[in-house]
């Protein structure tokens, strides 16, 4: 799926919005609520992210697609994990 431009008042890499997104995720993924997962992916795809987050949510997509909801959740929560350390490193 091609990448849209940011819109301008965006950042390309937005932390904070990308943990909403993301806790979004896991919760849709917990009742299997597959539309917003869709919804969810559709739009974190829209922007950039550095390769690490690209490789993550890549990772995410792929254990979608396979139903593999457990392990999409797991990818998640490291994700999030390694915003925490970043956070508690910057302190």
């Amino acid at each position: 799926m091609p990448r849209t431009a940011q819109p301008q008042d965006e950042s390309p890499e937005d932390p904070a919005w990308l943990r909403k997104k993301l806790g979004a995720l896991e919760k849709a993924l917990r009742i299997i609520d597959v539309s917003a997962c869709d919804e969810i992916i559709n739009e974190l795809q829209k922007r950039q992210w550095s390769p690490a987050i690209q490789k993550a949510l890549e990772d995410i997509y792929q254990n979608i697609l396979l139903f593999e909801f457990e392990e999409a959740i797991q990818i998640i929560g490291g994700v999030m994990d390694e915003f925490k350390s970043q956070y508690y490193k910057a302190k």
